[in-house]
């Protein structure tokens, strides 16, 4: 039985992203101070990155009139908020090559050999993680338990890199070639931008290999923003087993 080995790459821009549980002080402070902005529009979070990178540094960014993130006057750094997503993924948008590993010993899986860009299916799936810049009024659909129970202050922060964001390698049998229609991936939604999530070849999960992956920051900069995430409707990264999708028919033959 003839195995062959491919290594599928990600698009080279994405970085790093953090969802998690601040202080409602510090979410009404910062709405004040900055425009929650769009991906193209990082300098509409400056006041509050400087915040944050001030913090993570101990330098003279740090604003203090700032509510701290915690309570009990903890200010954690911005990678540790993470209570609800922490990614470090690639744009889904970037697209993927593909490439015939020929050697398997030490860093020779990673080489550059002759990759490809492939036309996939799109996303398997996507989960959002989504969030508003208030809370909700109540109503006769929502009560103030339920607002209470469910909305929480949040930060997030994003930190825009290029370069590698890792691989998968996938091995076919019978000696076959690639079949971009039996690879998949996922997609994770947020108000900046879609990331990938995971990567499923023949319907079983890949593990993304980072052992070679390298990047800095790109021109883009970083993004910032607070507001109020509506954890009763949170779809976590988790809960996508493959005994889930199984069970849930999310393929389809």
């Amino acid at each position: 039985m003839v195995k062959r080995v491919f290594r599928v790459n990600f698009g080279g821009y994405g970085g790093e992203l953090v969802i998690g549980k601040v202080t409602a002080e510090f979410v009404e402070y910062w709405k004040q101070h900055i425009a929650n902005g769009e991906r193209n529009h990082p300098e509409k979070s400056a006041l509050l990155v400087n915040h944050l990178r001030g913090l993570e540094w101990g330098d003279e960014n740090v604003d203090g009139q700032s509510p701290s993130l915690r309570e009990g006057g903890v200010n954690p750094p911005w990678n540790e908020v993470e209570d609800l997503e922490h990614l470090w993924a690639a744009y889904a948008d970037g697209g993927f090559t593909v490439a015939e590993v020929t050697g398997l010993e030490g860093d020779e899986r990673y080489a550059g050999g002759d990759a490809q860009p492939f036309q996939h299916e799109g996303s398997f799936y996507s989960r959002e993680a989504y969030f508003g810049g208030d809370l909700p009024e109540v109503s006769d659909h929502l009560s103030q338990e339920d607002i209470d129970a469910h909305f929480a202050p949040v930060l997030l922060f994003h930190t825009s890199e290029k370069g590698d964001f890792g691989c998968v390698f996938v091995e076919t049998e019978d000696g076959a070639d690639f079949d971009p229609k039996k690879f998949a991936f996922t997609v994770c939604e947020n108000n900046y931008f879609e990331m990938i999530d995971l990567c499923f070849y023949d319907r079983r999960m890949c593990e993304v290999d980072t052992g070679f992956s390298s990047t800095s920051g790109s021109v883009n900069g970083d993004h910032a923003m607070v507001g109020y995430f509506n954890t009763k409707y949170h779809d976590p990264r988790d809960r996508y087993t493959e005994e889930y999708l199984n069970k849930n028919h999310f393929w389809v033959d």
